[in-house]
């Protein structure tokens, strides 16, 4: 047997073998990304009663979303030094409880003026 088939073969039984958790981490990543894309989704939804409720039109309206995107963009970088300091698992137990709280929370309800 040739170097390059010991190789190919050792590499062959490594990947066989590597940490089953792995399947787990892809599926609570997928998960987040799925539930960043979900809240976009509904601010995207609840424009036009932004809309209404402020008296103003679409295009101001549609500040909203770029301001969400723009301090989820702002919160990757220190969000992800936070993750080398503290441990990825711990920082995103922490952002995700935030991001529970954070949506959970109860908001104050107004009748819609006809």
């Amino acid at each position: 047997m040739s170097a390059v088939e010991r190789s190919a073969r050792r590499i062959g039984s490594s990947a066989a073998t590597c940490n089953p958790m792995r399947w787990r981490t892809l599926a609570v990543s997928q998960l987040a990304a799925f539930m960043a894309l979900l809240d976009v989704s509904i601010v995207d939804v609840a424009l036009p009663s932004i809309e209404r409720g402020l008296g103003v039109s679409a295009g101001t309206a549609l500040w909203v979303v770029s301001g969400y995107a723009l301090s989820f963009g702002l919160a990757l970088g220190p969000a992800g030094r936070l993750g080398d300091v503290l441990g990825r698992r711990r920082m995103f137990l922490i952002a995700l409880g935030a991001f529970v709280l954070t949506s959970a929370s109860p908001v104050p309800r107004q009748p819609l003026l006809c």
